[in-house]
């Protein structure tokens, strides 16, 4: 045992000596539970390799993060390591963290019991048999919140942090987290991975060494305008803190002043030249994206019909943000990339994408047929061989103010458009959305709430609901036509 610890834990080498005892047959032997995931297939478009290969990448991946192999793509996670206090509990968690997958029930519970038995054989201590075990039972924790929850509810963080419970264990969970990923397979690490990865860190991160979660805490609506107007000179100061007074404070708690400034701009632009549509982009954002932002009238299903249009122009959400003013104007902003190529649009692709949401907005394009017509034409013969089981469910603990529904199923074209329109048809209004793909399923969550700004407790509201969600993603198993009575 302090053989194969001193091999898994070396300074180098360990990913090839360790792969040689698997090809042998040696390390299912020398541990049984190991042997049960040997040459254990995956059967999606996600995981590229077999649940062993996986791990034994992942060993070598750490060991090059160690090394500072990493820098340029993990640089946060490569300051972190040296202030690991115990480097072992890293190397065992990540043998560990999958070994229990292709059993009954979730891998991660039962992949926690298996290290409080398998960690002592080792020569751990309770203290270490105790943190790996719960790195094991938490490591899909921090990709499920950072990808699919609104990183800007300070419920998020709070409830992330006290399951954490120390910066220590947060510490240990970002690297083991940033392997994982890195590790299912050849280009699957994406830049927006690392943004979100890295701001649910340096929040909990504050958060529990006793800082504030929100971004502009300290700062009133004065020193905002002040800031904002250095970076627009040509407002007065009287405008603009006319034009930030429409704004809620929870605008400003996670809102940059790069971003509050071209918000503000807009807005200005809509008033002086009395235009009742003002849309921007930004591309090549730090997580390879573009940011559209939007300033319109609200009005109900107008998530819907933008995420149309964005499709449309052959591009996918990642992430968005909906902010309703006090002038009863709405100021919605969309991170996107390109269908295809994961990077941001290019300024030809964002202008489409621009007239697409002014057609839209105007009534000149019926979504629902153009969607249709173009993913018969252009993405009717994509992979069909895999199908993913429908799930919705409905969170009313997650946030401090609405239900997270999240949504999991077979990714098509343009069905982002359908969700989000049956959930209008439901007479609600999305707050904000966090879009994830992992291969050919989605996992999409949205924070809604009613008409009368409430949450979603009525039973039979979410069943019907839940039904209609189904029925689409049941659909969207078999072919790529959706229908629906209401659509439009």
């Amino acid at each position: 045992n302090q053989y194969f610890l001193d091999i898994l834990t070396a300074k180098k080498g360990q990913e090839s000596i360790i792969r040689l005892m698997n090809e042998c047959g040696v390390l299912g032997k020398f541990i049984p539970d190991f042997g049960k995931i040997v040459a254990q297939m995956q059967f999606d478009m996600y995981h590229v390799y077999t649940t062993d290969e996986h791990t034994i990448h992942a060993v070598g991946n750490l060991n090059k993060l160690e090394r500072g192999l990493f820098h340029d793509s993990h640089p946060l996670s490569t300051m972190e390591f040296p202030k690991i206090p115990d480097r072992t509990i890293l190397y065992v968690a990540l043998l560990i963290h999958d070994i229990a997958k292709g059993r009954k029930g979730d891998h991660s519970i039962l992949g926690a019991k298996i290290a409080e038995k398998l960690c002592p054989r080792f020569g751990l201590n309770q203290e270490q048999t105790e943190l790996v075990s719960w790195l094991v039972l938490e490591h899909l924790t921090m990709s499920k919140t950072a990808f699919r929850r609104d990183l800007q509810d300070k419920k998020t963080i709070i409830d992330f942090s006290q399951i954490m419970q120390t910066s220590e264990k947060l510490r240990y969970l970002l690297i083991l987290t940033v392997i994982d990923i890195r590790s299912v397979g050849p280009n699957i690490w994406k830049s927006w991975q690392a943004v979100l990865l890295r701001m649910l860190y340096q929040k909990s991160f504050h958060y529990l060494t006793g800082g504030n979660i929100s971004l502009n805490t300290d700062d009133t609506i004065d020193d905002i305008v002040n800031i904002v107007q250095k970076l627009q000179q040509h407002i007065s100061y009287d405008k603009m803190r006319g034009i930030l007074s429409l704004m809620n404070m929870n605008y400003f708690d996670f809102t940059s002043p790069d971003i509050v400034a071209t918000h503000t701009a807009m807005i200005y632009q809509s008033i002086e030249e009395k235009k009742p549509i003002i849309i921007s982009y930004q591309s090549a954002l730090e997580d390879q994206s573009t940011r559209f932002d939007v300033y319109c009238q609200d009005h109900p299903g107008l998530f819907a019909k933008l995420a149309g249009a964005i499709s449309l122009g052959d591009a996918k959400i990642i992430n968005a943000r909906i902010h309703t003013l006090n002038n009863g104007m709405a100021l919605d902003s969309f991170i996107v990339q390109d269908l295809l190529s994961d990077a941001p649009t290019t300024h030809d692709k964002a202008n489409h994408i621009k007239q697409y949401m002014y057609d839209v907005l105007h009534g000149n394009i019926n979504i629902y047929t153009a969607l249709h017509d173009k993913a018969t034409q252009k993405w009717g013969r994509r992979d069909n061989s895999f199908s993913v089981t429908p799930r919705v469910i409905f969170d009313n603990d997650a946030s401090s103010n609405s239900t997270v529904i999240e949504i999991a199923g077979r990714d098509r074209y343009g069905i982002l458009y359908f969700i989000t329109n049956i959930i209008h048809q439901a007479g609600l209004k999305i707050n904000s959305a966090k879009i994830a793909t992992y291969g050919e399923k989605l996992v999409d969550s949205f924070y809604v709430k009613d008409v009368f700004g409430h949450k979603i407790y009525h039973q039979e509201k979410q069943k019907k609901l839940k039904q209609s969600l189904l029925n689409l993603l049941e659909q969207a198993n078999h072919n790529f036509n959706y229908h629906h009575k209401k659509m439009p």
